[in-house]
């Protein structure tokens, strides 16, 4: 995580997002994923990523692999909740300037 671009970095946690997403088979929320993620594809590649929480949100998405693997989709759908609400909590706070 410390040596791949940006970019790639991106994209596989983008990847890991869409696989989750497509297990659905609803196929207005995989669209509606991948607009986003095109969007937020623009501004995320100019940014410097933070590599050290790069390592925890690849954490989280092994906790959430695991959730989906063991039938407990109850449970890994209010874990993702929480992790999508803390990236964005952390984005928001990394834009408006203050330290994370």
């Amino acid at each position: 995580m410390r040596t791949i671009g940006n970019a790639q970095l991106y994209d596989l946690n983008s990847r890991f997002h869409e696989t989750v997403m497509a297990c659905s088979n609803n196929t207005f929320f995989i669209d509606s994923l991948r607009r986003v993620d095109r969007l937020r594809r623009l501004i995320e590649y100019r940014r410097s990523l933070q590599r050290d929480r790069a390592a925890l949100r690849c954490a989280e998405h092994v906790r959430i692999a695991d959730l989906l693997l063991a039938g407990e989709r109850a449970e890994a759908s209010a874990y993702l909740r929480e992790h999508l609400s803390s990236v964005s909590q952390e984005k928001t706070r990394r834009r408006a300037g203050t330290a994370v």
